[in-house]
């Protein structure tokens, strides 16, 4: 299977029909965890460590620009994290794991 190799079985499983013309999303080993797909403007958000990425092209994710197609959040507390025994590459930095659009009135 090619692609989207960092996500988890159950992500393959949601993206459903847009699979068969995507091709590749690398920004990393960031442990892609999260999608929210936005049906009103076609646009994928994935949930990575540190990181939200947007994808606008989804005939071809291929596209997407990892630096600016992302909001990137730098990790804090690292130092206080570490000397808690946690790994400052994984256990100590942002996890996305919920991705909900917020209506405007």
């Amino acid at each position: 299977m090619m692609g989207f190799k960092s996500l988890p079985m159950f992500a393959l499983l949601i993206l459903g029909p847009l699979w068969a013309s995507a091709t590749e999303l690398t920004c990393g080993k960031l442990f892609y965890r999260t999608l929210f797909l936005d049906e009103e403007s076609s646009t994928l958000y994935v949930g990575a460590m540190d990181r939200i990425i947007k994808i606008d092209n989804l005939n071809n994710i291929t596209n997407t620009n990892c630096d600016k197609d992302s909001m990137i959040l730098e990790p804090d507390s690292v130092t206080n994290c570490v000397s808690r025994g946690k790994s400052e590459d994984y256990d100590c930095r942002n996890h996305f794991r919920v991705i909900q659009k917020i209506y405007e009135n």
